[in-house]
């Protein structure tokens, strides 16, 4: 992790030296170890946790003229496509890149990176961020001095922690209002976004784009097994590479990404003794719970098979209260804390997972229909509609094919319905604008479209934050850049199965997975929602009592506390809908308090 600040006024500054110091107490995580380097014009302190390898942690580079600083924060996997040394750091390597080409060597890195280049020589100040988010990156800027980091909350808490929290920001956060995952705290923060980097003069902040998928060209002629077999080399590659040097385990579930990453991170790290898994699904549930299907019986078979250590997480009513009032990691998932601590337990400190699978290698059936039928694959149209009758097939036609705006896909309103009853409807709409609408007629637009959502580096941020204050790092080989680029041009007709969705992926798990992973459709894991909801309705009564204080926030007047309050005049027990938005509003006013709140928790 990283907090740096630079200035094209050495006097500014100069001023801010404590405020500077105030938010390094904010960024840094508790037994971190800490560097720094500072020049008239730039302070710069790098945070690495002890858990983490040498090798791997986070470095910088100055030049002999020491007028060019070079920091790298993550991990970039092809140093030796760009170096003949073995031996440079990245940073290092960096920096003899841009002295070399300037900026022209940035669209050949893969990796899962943030870096910043502070040039004094031309005034300009560079912040990259990896092709598809995974490592974050802000700036912040405070008078005449700019501030960036890797923390977006601890920056804006420690800056901007006596100022009104944007409204924006709060809705969207807490309540997936218009999912825009750009938004920061204060207005005079933004976020670098996937794929670009920000240049910053004296004059202006420039965002520019280093990567455009958009480009890539589609392979015609490749077949389903060259396909295939290409995939499953560049995903071997891809566990290899983000696993040197690092005490490996996984994230499992029942599907079939985790699970694929999962069997294959054992086979081929075969230097390593065990191999720890570890899934959300709790050994006992909360109470009795008839589940719809228990995944958990097919993750536990799968993992003997492979003779894979699985380790389930059994989450308390204490580990929900504290994962509410962690302001710094508002993620949606809090079994995510008592599993990263079961990691920590065995030695762990790399978690592979498998999110990313879903947008790229898999593409959902309704991605396809219209551009099948263009390009007169009726063998594969057919195959999509295996199991529909003639109505519901001219149905897909005229919704999917003819009028697609008729079908939003994955925006169908700017928020929840059932978060938008409590909501005062004179701050939010629930309506989409026609240019809102979102949809796709093709393949390729509904994977650039997962790329340009960003809710995928929003998780990864999220995790990032936690894990780099526990000592785990996340690692997502299904997002490497050089199997998103090589989906993004596999042609359409590769993604549809004769029998099954997902083709591609279920022939990458051939031999490895077990049928009743590989040959699974797709299905929520009932243990862990059924547990975590009995879990969460036993910590809102506490909520609940505590509520009526909270119509007085000022910065919560977007929420319409009469809703509410109807609601529990009509009925004792608390609904399902209204249980779920008490969670949001607790944990909107934790993030606030904390905010506020000059103590350093």
């Amino acid at each position: 992790m990283i907090l740096g600040s630079f200035s094209f006024n050495p006097a500014s500054l100069s001023n801010q030296q404590e405020l500077y110091k105030y938010a390094v107490e904010c960024i840094q995580p508790a037994s971190s170890i800490k560097t720094g380097y500072s020049k008239p014009r730039l302070n710069l302190t790098i945070f690495s946790h002890p858990n983490f390898p040498k090798s791997k942690r986070d470095n910088y580079c100055v030049n002999e003229d020491e007028n060019v600083i070079v920091l790298v924060v993550g991990h970039i996997f092809n140093l030796n496509e760009l170096s003949i040394d073995s031996s440079e750091s990245a940073s290092s390597t960096i920096l003899n890149q841009y002295e070399q080409d300037d900026l022209a060597f940035l669209d050949r890195l893969n990796g899962e990176f943030s870096i910043c280049i502070l040039d004094l020589k031309v005034q300009k100040c560079i912040l990259i961020r990896d092709a598809l988010g995974i490592i974050p990156l802000t700036l912040a800027k405070k008078d005449d001095v700019y501030y960036f980091s890797s923390d977006t909350h601890g920056l804006g808490k420690s800056l901007f922690g006596e100022e009104p929290i944007s409204k924006q920001y709060l809705i969207s956060r807490f309540y997936d209002y218009e999912r825009n995952f750009h938004f920061c705290p204060n207005g005079n923060m933004q976020k670098v976004f996937p794929g670009t980097y920000l240049e910053i003069t004296n004059s202006a902040i420039e965002q520019k784009n280093y990567w455009n998928p958009e480009e890539i060209p589609e392979k015609a002629n490749i077949n389903f097994l060259e396909a295939t077999n290409h995939l499953s080399e560049l995903l071997d590659d891809a566990i290899k590479v983000r696993s040197k040097d690092f005490a490996v385990g996984t994230h499992v579930s029942g599907g079939l990404d985790s699970s694929l990453i999962t069997v294959r991170a054992k086979k081929l790290l075969n230097m390593q003794k065990e191999l720890h898994a570890f899934t959300w699904s709790p050994s006992q549930m909360n109470e009795d719970i008839e589940l719809a299907y228990d995944e958990r019986i097919s993750i536990r078979n799968q993992c003997e098979k492979s003779g894979i250590q699985l380790h389930f997480t059994n989450v308390t009513t204490e580990d929900y209260h504290a994962f509410v009032s962690s302001w710094r990691f508002p993620s949606e998932h809090f079994f995510e804390r008592r599993l990263t601590m079961n990691a920590v337990s065995q030695k762990v400190n790399l978690l592979l997972s498998g999110w990313g699978g879903d947008e790229f290698i898999g593409v959902p059936d309704e991605a396809l229909y219209a551009e099948l039928l263009r390009k007169g694959k009726l063998k594969q149209f057919n195959w999509l509609n295996r199991e529909q009758k003639f109505r519901k097939l001219a149905m897909n036609v005229v919704n999917k094919v003819l009028f697609p705006k008729r079908r939003r896909v994955f925006l169908k309103n700017k928020m929840h319905p059932e978060n938008y009853h409590y909501m005062c409807h004179k701050s939010v709409t629930n309506r989409l604008s026609p240019v809102e609408h979102q949809w796709h007629t093709s393949k390729r637009s509904h994977q650039l479209s997962m790329i340009e959502y960003q809710h995928l580096s929003q998780r990864c941020e999220d995790w990032y934050l936690h894990g780099q204050h526990i000592g785990i790092e996340y690692a997502y080989p299904l997002m490497d850049k050089r199997i998103v680029e090589y989906c993004i041009g596999l042609p359409s007709e590769l993604f549809v199965g004769k029998t099954m969705d997902r083709p591609l992926m279920r022939a990458l798990g051939k031999d490895q997975l077990i049928d009743e992973i590989r040959l699974l459709p797709k299905s929520w894991d009932h243990a862990v929602m059924k547990n975590a909801i009995s879990i969460q309705r036993d910590c809102l009564k506490e909520y609940i009592e505590d509520w009526q204080q909270l119509k007085n926030e000022e910065e919560l007047d977007f929420i319409d506390f009469g809703a509410i309050e109807r609601e529990l005049e009509v009925s004792n027990e608390i609904s399902k809908r209204l249980g779920i938005f008490f969670y949001y509003l607790k944990s909107t006013d934790e993030y606030i308090k904390n905010y506020r709140q000059r103590k350093i928790d």
